[in-house]
């Protein structure tokens, strides 16, 4: 069996831009230390956002939001959202500490 079939199809079906925005949002994914993003994730959030979001000042709104996320400031911010960052699914993560950019 080749892995080379089973990785390409793989490749193919996870990269695309709801793919790349979860794995940006996702706490425990964003906070640990190597974490990286890189040009193709952010295209894929940007992208992702702009198909979600049609009016052009909604999502400035929401990328100005993402520092906030990005730089745990906040409800972000709080011992319990940070220990709840592997410990809760990203939905209830969301639900918990979310609450200042609905």
């Amino acid at each position: 069996m080749s892995y080379n079939i089973i990785d390409a199809r793989r490749e193919l079906q996870l990269h695309r831009p709801l793919h790349e925005t979860t794995y940006y949002v996702n706490p425990h994914y964003h906070f640990i230390s190597n974490f990286k993003v890189n040009a193709k994730i952010k295209i894929g959030l940007y992208q992702c956002l702009e198909r979600m979001v049609s009016d052009a000042s909604e999502r400035c709104k929401i990328n100005l939001q993402f520092d906030s996320f990005k730089d745990a400031k906040g409800l972000f911010s709080i011992e319990a959202a940070k220990i709840a960052r592997d410990k809760k699914t990203p939905a209830k993560w969301w639900d918990s500490y979310g609450d200042e950019y609905s």
